[in-house]
């Protein structure tokens, strides 16, 4: 009856795998974050369905839900920063070509 309640992450998960994917990228810190995320799940399914509910065993399932948090958190900061050095700077040599003819149009003006 409460099965869904275990796919809390799922949606969130889903949206930072499709912005990967839409940004083209990829590097192997987010494959481990990825592999984190999957092993982190596993142990915190296994905790839950194999060990007696007690206050102990609910705090470490909650640490490996704070490290799939964490790794999500750190997966969608990655996302972040590689597509902003996309999208937000121009190559070093389109920078230095533009500051050129800005220079080159400011000493005709004058």
């Amino acid at each position: 009856m409460r099965a869904h309640i275990n796919c809390e992450n799922l949606p969130i998960y889903t949206a930072i795998v499709v912005a990967l994917l839409a940004a083209r990228v990829s590097s192997p810190i987010l494959d481990g974050l990825a592999f984190t995320i999957l092993v982190a799940r596993i142990c915190q399914s296994s905790i839950h369905l194999l060990l007696e509910q007690t206050n102990m065993v609910a705090g470490i399932r909650f640490a490996f839900y704070f490290l799939q948090a964490i790794s999500m958190i750190a997966m969608g900061i990655l996302v972040a920063i590689s597509h902003g050095k996309e999208i937000g700077c121009a190559s070093p040599s389109l920078k230095s070509a533009s500051t050129h003819a800005y220079r080159e149009a400011r000493l005709s003006n004058l």
